[in-house]
């Protein structure tokens, strides 16, 4: 498996991945509609954060999106294709955030996880540090990770 960086060509499937990666957990068609924007990668995305893909032979099977602001890494987006879980590509995806992070002098990882990924990010190793407010619907709280990362 290939972890590369995105290309602004792939944004449409990029943003397609992401829609089909968190229908997977059953969410309805409205609730999926009130999260398109925030599923959708942009061009801007590219530049403005570190989108990675992970490939196979051609097929993209997901993909990872940080940014980093000083010493805080936020993963804004990891998602892998409903094809492909299970199969060691969301580990791997995270795995480079925290390598990008840490080579980039950041000393925290930070993650918003979809309550259904939360087991996930506990597995990563990481600390459940608070619930926030979704950008999606009114009430709807989603956990959010920390990590530490090793200091150079």
């Amino acid at each position: 498996m290939l972890i590369r960086k995105a290309r602004a060509i792939e944004v449409q499937q990029l943003s397609n991945l992401c829609f089909r990666s968190k229908a997977v957990w059953g969410y309805d068609d409205d609730f999926m509609e009130l999260c398109r924007d925030e599923l959708t990668m942009t061009p801007q995305d590219l530049s403005r954060s570190n989108v990675v893909v992970a490939q196979e032979d051609e097929k993209i099977l997901g993909l990872a999106q940080l940014y980093i602001n000083a010493d805080i890494a936020s993963l804004e987006k990891l998602f892998v294709d409903p094809l492909a879980l299970r199969c060691a590509v969301g580990t791997r995806l995270f795995n480079w955030a925290k390598r990008q992070a840490n080579t980039q002098k950041a000393s925290i990882l930070q993650v918003i996880s979809d309550p259904y990924a939360k087991e996930f990010y506990v597995q990563m190793g990481g600390s459940h540090i608070k619930d926030v407010s979704s950008q999606t619907g009114e009430n709807r709280f989603l956990p959010l990770f920390e990590y530490t990362l090793e200091t150079f």
